[in-house]
């Protein structure tokens, strides 16, 4: 007895705890097998070898050169011509070490700072696919319900439509009433129709984004909790959700590009600077060599390179970098306005939300109340059986309007997370486990 109790708790905490992470699942699955996002993690090794490179050209650099071969020349002097002939050879090894470069610093600090764009530029994809994601669940769950209550629906009206034929048949029912039911049954079979093929496509679209086959057994028992919507927005300040949107990945992209035109303007500019370098070298020569030929000749200096004038080239290039900056400056202040208006119709959407639930709970009570008294009346002979069809299809309907406007509600909710920077796999959880049960 006690075995199969420890069992039974066993099998209730795994199933809560699968039911707790399913969003986190399939989130997961997406980000480990989502080719944009493979791309991306690419291009983060990639950026981050250019920034070595630019680390690597203040190194030491280190050269040998050298030739072998015959020569055959006449060397004239003022003593008269001396012809040479024969084997001979030259090499030398040079070693250098740039002591200041101030392009080079600049392109380490641009570098730097484009391995950074291409990591947000890689979180933001995660963010948008984890978006994605939980938008495609939100449908399929309501799909999913939907199709539940049509299917109900639909068989209420075959039986309504089968009771009117036989009215119909005995002359207590017009035509215009047989009518009128087929054409409710044919409309309710075709939105049941409809209703399946929207199940199957944002089914078939979150096989795709998740790139996983079994996706259904992980939403499969998920439902909303409208509740914990309301008591967490019913006095949010939107002013408090705007300051988190300083976190949103795209806003944080549009920065950052900003900061990158502004390193290119000193980049650009520092092509005209001085470029000081110490060298050390060492060379021989051997074989048939005339007496002016150097042996052993070694060196230790500083080399100096001073660009004076570049025909106007570094100037227009400095300009263009400072009229790009200022465009991308204000492509960050357009970004964080479109986000912003998004935020406040966001947030709108969610107090109106909620205002419509709470109404069509209401409405869908009502119904409910009035097909339980309708089929009182019924069995008083007050009311026909008709009429007791019609009142639980109205039931239907009102059901059917109330999972349309959690359902929008919630998508608001996902959205509004995206808004304030909260799009990853640690918030999707806290997602989950507040507003789904």
């Amino acid at each position: 007895m006690r075995t199969r109790a420890i069992f039974l708790c066993l099998l209730l905490f795994t199933s809560l705890e699968a039911k707790n992470d399913s969003l986190v699942k399939l989130c997961e699955h997406g980000i480990k097998n989502n080719p944009r996002i493979k791309s991306y993690t690419h291009r983060v090794s990639a950026s981050h070898s250019v920034y070595d490179q630019s680390v690597d050209q203040y190194k030491p650099h280190f050269d040998m050169s050298g030739q072998y071969g015959r020569q055959n020349y006449q060397y004239e002097s003022v003593s008269g011509i001396r012809p040479y002939n024969g084997l001979s050879y030259n090499y030398q090894f040079t070693l250098k070490q740039p002591v200041y470069r101030a392009q080079l610093l600049h392109m380490m600090t641009d570098a730097r700072a484009k391995e950074k764009l291409t990591r947000l530029q890689e979180k933001d994809e995660k963010a948008k696919l984890i978006t994605q994601i939980l938008q495609t669940s939100v449908e399929l769950i309501r799909q999913k319900k939907i199709v539940v209550i049509l299917q109900k629906k639909t068989v209420l009206l075959e039986k309504a439509y089968a009771t009117i034929v036989d009215r119909y048949n005995i002359k207590l029912a017009s035509g215009t009433d047989k009518s009128q039911s087929l054409a409710k049954l044919e409309q309710s079979r075709a939105e049941l129709i409809k209703a399946k093929q929207i199940y199957a496509y944002n089914l078939y679209n979150l096989r795709l984004l998740t790139k996983y086959e079994n996706v259904e057994k992980y939403i499969s028992k998920l439902s909303f909790n409208i509740t914990a919507v309301e008591k967490a927005y019913r006095k949010a300040n939107f002013l408090n959700l705007r300051k988190n949107m300083r976190n949103n990945t795209r806003i944080m992209l549009d920065e950052q590009s900003t900061k990158i035109a502004k390193i290119q303007i000193g980049l650009r500019n520092s092509e005209r600077s001085p470029k000081l370098d110490a060298v050390l070298s060492y060379g021989d020569a051997g074989g048939t060599i005339d007496y002016v030929t150097r042996r052993n000749d070694s060196r230790a200096m500083l080399q100096l390179s001073f660009p004076i004038y570049q025909g106007g080239y570094v100037d227009d290039r400095v300009k263009e970098a400072k009229f790009l900056y200022m465009a991308a400056q204000e492509d960050t202040e357009n970004t964080r306005l479109n986000i912003e208006i998004s935020m406040e119709k966001t947030m709108q959407d969610i107090k109106g939300g909620i205002a419509s639930v709470k109404a069509q709970k209401s409405a869908v009570a009502a119904s409910k109340k009035y097909f339980e008294g309708t089929v009182e009346s019924y069995k008083n002979g007050m009311q026909s059986l008709t009429d007791v069809y019609l009142a639980e299809s109205d039931y239907y309907d009102n059901q059917l309007r109330l999972i349309n406007n959690e359902s929008d509600l919630i998508l608001s909710v996902v959205g509004m997370y995206y808004y304030i920077g909260k799009s990853d796999l640690k918030y999707v959880g806290q997602v989950q486990n507040k507003y789904f049960k």
